[in-house]
């Protein structure tokens, strides 16, 4: 079990959110598939749509939405949800 925070997240923060980084994504992909369970905080969306095989959506620090990235990405059922990925995922 590996718990990513804030601290890795500023490791792999771009200005230029439309590249994800290589090696930290390699990385991730290594231990996804040496079956290595990780939770990743990030506000980084296009990188959780890519690495993630669930993805939890809080709002306010409670559990508004989880599922499927292809699901929460492609159909959230919450309108808070739709409004966020909305703004980043431009």
């Amino acid at each position: 079990f590996f718990i990513l925070d804030r601290h890795f997240h500023h490791a792999i923060h771009l200005n230029d959110r439309s590249e994800i980084p290589r090696p930290p994504l390699d990385v991730l992909r290594k231990l996804r598939d040496d079956g290595m369970t990780m939770v990743l905080a990030t506000h980084e969306m296009a990188f959780a749509r890519e690495v993630a095989d669930r993805v939890v959506f809080m709002d306010q620090g409670v559990v508004a939405e989880e599922g499927a990235p292809g699901r929460i990405f492609s159909a959230p059922e919450r309108e808070r949800t739709r409004q966020f990925l909305a703004s980043v995922l431009r």
